[in-house]
This record gives C-alpha cells, sequence and structure tokens, in this order.
C-alpha cells in the first residue's frame, strides 16, 4: 500500500478520489446526529465520507427519530433500511473521521457483517461472560458494513431484544452489546477489518499517528468538539504517517496458528483475521 502524506482540512478531498480513479454507485453511507454538537458534528463527518470515499451520504437527524417512535435516538440506527433503498450500506458513528481515501465496496460481502473488534476492557468482558460471546467476536457498532438481505431481519430483532430487555444495554452503549448478543443468536458471519478502519482510542499512543488510518473514532479522546475543530481548520493531529502496511502479507497471515518460543517455553500463537 503506498503510504500517503496527512490529510489536514485545507486539502483538496475531490482531487484525491478523483485521482484514485474509484468508481463507486452500489452503495451509500449513513451516520446519525441530533441537536448541538452532534448534528454540526455529522454533517461534517458525512462530508468527508462522502469526499474520501465517492459515497452518497446520508445523515439521520431529529426529524427522522421524532417520526420514529422510538425511545433512544441511538435505535435509529437499527432502522437504517426502512430510510434508505440501496441493499449495501456503510454506517459510520458520527465522531468517526475519515483521515484517507479509500473504498468501502471491496469489503462488502452479501453473507457477512463487516466490522472491527472491540477493544477489550470491563464492560465488554463482563458482556460477553453474561450473554456468551466469543471475546475475539464483540465488535463494535460505530462501524459496519451492512447489506439488506443479510442484516435487516437482524437490526429488527435486535430492537425487539431491547425492548423486551432493557438491561441488554447495561455494559455498552444502548445498542451496541444487543448487536452482538443478537448476532451471535442469527449465527450471523463476522468479517473481521483491521483497525485502520475503525481506530478506536484514537490518540492513545503514538501508533495511530504512525500507520495511516483511514476511519478514526474521535480524534482526541473524551473531546468529541477536536473533531469539528479538525474539520474547520483549528486542529491538526501530529500524523506522521510512515509505517508501511503490507497488505498481501496481512491476507496471507489471516487466521494463522503459529508457535512462540522464548527460552525453554514454547506456546501456540492464534492471528486473528484482522
Amino acid at each position: 500500500m503506498a503510504v500517503g502524506s496527512a490529510v489536514g482540512p485545507d486539502t483538496d478531498l475531490g482531487f484525491l478520489v478523483s485521482a484514485a480513479g474509484f468508481e463507486w454507485s452500489l452503495m451509500i453511507a449513513v451516520t446519525m446526529g441530533f441537536g448541538e454538537p452532534f448534528g454540526r458534528l455529522a454533517a461534517l463527518a458525512a462530508r468527508a465520507v462522502r469526499e474520501m470515499t465517492g459515497l452518497e451520504t446520508v445523515v439521520l437527524d431529529g426529524t427522522h427519530f421524532a417520526a420514529s417512535g422510538l425511545p433512544h435516538p441511538h435505535h435509529l440506527k437499527l432502522r437504517i433500511f426502512d430510510h434508505v433503498d440501496d441493499d449495501a450500506v456503510l454506517y459510520f458513528d458520527s465522531d468517526i473521521v475519515c483521515l484517507k481515501p479509500w473504498d468501502p465496496t471491496r469489503f462488502a460481502r452479501p453473507d457477512a457483517l463487516v466490522v472491527v473488534t472491540d477493544i477489550p476492557h470491563g464492560g465488554t468482558i463482563r458482556a460477553c461472560q453474561d450473554w456468551n460471546i466469543p471475546i475475539r467476536e464483540f465488535f463494535n457498532a460505530g462501524f459496519m458494513i451492512l447489506n439488506r438481505r443479510c442484516h435487516r431481519d437482524w437490526l429488527r430483532e435486535t430492537e425487539r431484544l431491547i425492548k423486551a430487555n432493557p438491561n441488554v444495554s447495561a455494559f455498552q452503549s444502548t445498542d451496541q452489546t444487543a448487536l452482538n448478543v443478537t448476532r451471535c443468536c442469527f449465527g450471523l458471519k463476522l468479517e473481521l477489518i483491521d483497525r485502520r478502519y475503525n481506530w478506536l482510542a484514537f490518540g492513545r499512543g503514538s501508533l495511530c499517528y504512525q500507520v495511516p488510518v483511514f476511519m478514526a473514532h474521535t480524534l482526541v479522546q473524551e473531546n468529541k468538539a477536536a473533531n469539528i475543530d479538525f474539520f474547520e481548520g483549528r486542529y491538526q493531529p501530529p500524523f506522521n504517517w510512515h509505517i508501511e502496511i503490507d497488505e498481501a502479507e496481512m491476507a496471507r497471515l489471516k487466521n494463522e496458528r503459529l508457535r512462540s518460543k522464548g527460552g525453554p517455553w514454547e506456546k501456540p500463537l492464534r492471528l486473528n483475521s484482522d
């Protein structure tokens, strides 16, 4: 993969997309934003995704939520296919910043949910234990590549689960644990891609600034306003994208089982699909 220079708020994004020669017409991108500052955050995030991917973008806002009759704005995510006609959807949270041009359609799968695993922590681990979810399969619901045939019924079943079991969201956001629970119940196949497409806890440590990241999940943790400052030119992360990724080698090592040796001991090592 060619490593580009950091993209700032003044970059000619349209030129980058057209220069890449991509053509996308079968997928739409969707995010959500209600009130301030989240409505503005969603509009800016959607613009960046549109310019970096070439996808048409839709922002579900307070008008959609008011008409839905749902108890919580986050639940609107579960009715995505009621609001778009497209069969393939890239869903992304409004606090995700698209930093580099990329082609979401190359990841689309007719038989799998395309996601990035969540960072294991106390809440995630408890949810996995309580609901018998493999920890390696617990995904972050802020980024999903969906298709209507495979996932519309799953989203609706998740809505029903939340209504019947309000405590299902006790450990995570109002939808994330429920989505993971019903994914396991439905037996939906996962396609895990690497964290460059949903880099959680972006800004913690230097690696996120050294690896070319496509989708950063909040540029400054606990300060979503930093995303707006970035879009409007008041903040520039210390990008130093110099680590080159060998995509073919990454694909070859997916799901491989190795053995790690150190001194007198030896133990198995399993690489995840992401």
